[in-house]
């Protein structure tokens, strides 16, 4: 995984279990996937009937000021397209598939 200062910042809180203010957009990827986590719970620590688990294959994240512009977006990751991981909470953010 490679994080630039943003997404720095944003693994912080989110460790922490802090708010997160993010200042500007964030680039982060992820070139061997991940081993898994929840869709929708940003403290899952492993798949259950309702926490929308999902592996994700190699990805890119993008984080943004304002996790409102990404209520629009879809957070279906089986579109095969740009989903949004933990939507409606602050650690929101974009992951884009890439092969």
């Amino acid at each position: 995984m490679c994080l630039d200062a943003q997404w720095m910042g944003w693994a912080g809180a989110w460790q922490a279990k802090l708010p997160v203010e993010t200042t500007a957009v964030g680039i982060a990827y992820m070139l061997v996937g991940d081993e898994g986590a929840s869709n929708t719970d940003p403290y899952a620590e492993g798949p259950t009937d309702d926490n929308d688990w999902v592996v994700a294959g190699p990805h890119l994240m993008i984080i943004v000021p304002d996790v409102t512009d990404l209520d629009g977006m879809s957070d279906d990751y089986e579109s095969g397209g740009p989903w949004v991981m933990w939507k409606g909470t602050a650690y929101a953010h974009i992951m884009v598939p890439v092969q």
